[in-house]
């Protein structure tokens, strides 16, 4: 009677250990489930840092951390993962020509890898250069007719502030008049930059194109309407060439 009492407590024993192991599978069950279930028609995860600079002590270990708990919350189903360097949009100004008139935007996106995906249509991908040098850069076909710009053409990207007041139209059915506006100031920086090469992707359907090919090569409409349409840009994911607009890109997605 005392080897059956023995052997009851010992199972017992056994269950009330496994029941924290079980809970922890079914747990884990569940958020596989919720997973697929949410990326079932966009299977990317995206993790943004806005308005942050690149390759100062603190935002290099501010990364680091972001990739540490990417890791440890989603590596256990993760198949690739990749960095995406977005500018914020600066206008396209071509020497001879009026600063303030220039409409056309620029956004310059760096992806780690992104050479291997594209089709080169004219001139040479863009090289990594030193920060003296005009940043080299790759537009769609549509992008350099938007922009006016041919391979081998140098132009400046460029933010630009004064002080004239401005109605901006972001819902209105009818813009605003135009109104006759002499700055009292005005401040601006710019970056020189050089059309290297006209690309394409390769396959538009493509998931390195995360979450569409669109963002990356389709121009688009800016928020503000009256500053024109804003083509994409891309330049090698590089220090030396990132350092050149290190304080002016927006952020780390």
């Amino acid at each position: 009677m005392t080897s059956i009492l023995a052997i009851g407590m010992l199972v017992a024993a056994v269950l009330l250990a496994s029941a924290p192991i079980y809970a922890r599978a079914t747990s884990d069950l569940g958020v596989v489930f919720i997973v697929r279930d949410a990326l079932r028609d966009d299977p990317g995860v995206r993790v943004e840092l806005r308005e942050t600079e690149l390759s100062t002590e603190s935002a290099v270990a501010n990364l680091r951390f972001v990739e540490d708990r990417i890791d440890a919350r989603l590596g256990w189903f993760r198949e690739s993962q990749g960095r995406i360097v977005e500018s914020a949009n600066f206008r396209i100004h071509v020497d001879g020509t009026d600063l303030v008139d220039t409409t056309t935007r620029g956004r310059v996106f760096t992806l780690q890898g992104w050479e291997a995906h594209v089709q080169l249509i004219e001139g040479e991908l863009p090289a990594s250069v030193g920060a003296d040098e005009p940043v080299q850069v790759a537009l769609h076909q549509l992008g350099a007719q938007i922009a006016g710009l041919g391979v081998g053409d140098t132009f400046r990207l460029v933010e630009y502030f004064d002080t004239c007041q401005r109605v901006i139209a972001l819902e209105l059915d009818v813009a605003p008049p135009e109104v006759t506006c002499f700055a009292g100031a005005t401040v601006s920086h710019s970056v020189p930059a050089v059309l290297t090469a006209i690309i394409a992707p390769i396959e538009e359907g493509d998931p390195f194109w995360y979450p569409s090919h669109k963002v990356f090569f389709v121009p688009a409409g800016a928020m503000i309407r009256q500053t024109g349409l804003v083509v994409q840009m891309f330049m090698p994911e590089s220090r030396a060439t990132l350092t050149t607009t290190n304080k002016y890109l927006r952020g780390l997605r």
